[in-house]
């Protein structure tokens, strides 16, 4: 399919925009409606403390690994396929999570927290999907919009761990396990929505119309070495954001632990974990004015 015409990319991008603003809602609800119990269930199953914020951690690692590994499937089949496959592989992992639980398998909810980091992965896979055909004057303003999405489903996500309970409750399966099974729900329509909308593919769209010598450079670990090297302030705001996520991710996990201390149930702790999550993501379109 080719999109010579200035209107129909722009046409392509619209609608590529809407599909991934749907899609951020309901894969982050997805995600984060396990945030407020993951590191309880894994104190439970793991009989310690001590243990409790490894399940986070190898979500994360998941995570990182998902990043590489669903990319180079997008530079062979696009946006639209890598996106399903990690939601799905999301999914999956919401579900493990759930059968650990029930059978009170550590290695279980670790072997599914990797896999629910496919779901981070495509999550912010997406917010680039939105760069492929935006104008250069833009293009940050068109991320910023994705990640503002992202805030509904993140703040929705986990205020549901009441009902969460509630649903536990009535299919008989443990309580801190439920919001891993509403979760799997949202990224399996998350998974459907990108499979039905995202159509045509923007990353096949703009490669059509990019110059030769743009599509044949390709992507490596030295290309990338490479640029970084040209350009040292990618450096300094990589190391920036890695640590800046690393004080994030070490709070946020604890935070269910130490309230529950407190005597605090699953629904202010999920009101707690909205508020943070609505901190992290409101704020991107102003971000993205400024950048652009």
């Amino acid at each position: 399919m080719t999109l010579a015409a200035p209107a129909s990319v722009a046409a392509v991008q619209k609608r590529t925009i809407l599909t991934l603003v749907a899609t951020q809602a309901v894969g982050a609800m997805g995600i984060t409606i396990g945030i407020a119990t993951a590191s309880l269930l894994a104190r439970d199953l793991s009989g310690s403390e001590s243990m409790a914020g490894l399940s986070q951690t190898t979500q994360v690692l998941g995570a990182a690994v998902a990043a590489y590994v669903l990319g180079r499937v997008m530079d062979v089949r696009g946006r639209r396929f890598g996106l399903v496959a990690g939601y799905l592989l999301g999914a999956a992992g919401g579900l493990l999570a759930v059968l650990a639980g029930v059978v009170g398998s550590m290695t279980l909810l670790l072997v599914g927290a990797v896999l629910l980091g496919a779901t981070t992965a495509a999550n912010n896979g997406a917010r680039y999907a939105a760069t492929d055909l935006a104008p250069a004057r833009s293009r940050a303003r068109a991320l910023s919009v994705v990640v503002w999405a992202t805030t509904f489903g993140a703040v929705i996500g986990p205020n549901l761990t009441g009902v969460a309970e509630i649903f536990s409750d009535s299919v008989g399966i443990p309580a801190l396990t439920g919001p891993f099974a509403i979760g799997s729900v949202g990224m399996l329509a998350a998974a459907l929505v990108v499979g039905v909308f995202l159509r045509p593919d923007p990353l096949l769209v703009a490669r059509e119309g990019a110059p030769a010598t743009e599509k044949a450079k390709g992507t490596s670990w030295r290309r990338a070495i490479a640029v970084i090297r040209e350009r040292p302030a990618l450096a300094a705001a990589v190391v920036g954001q890695a640590a800046a996520h690393a004080t994030m991710v070490a709070v946020m996990v604890m935070t269910p632990l130490h309230m529950e201390h407190g005597g605090a149930g699953l629904e202010i702790i999920g009101l707690v974990i909205s508020g943070h999550v609505l901190g992290m993501f409101a704020f991107a379109p102003v971000a993205g004015w400024l950048a652009d």
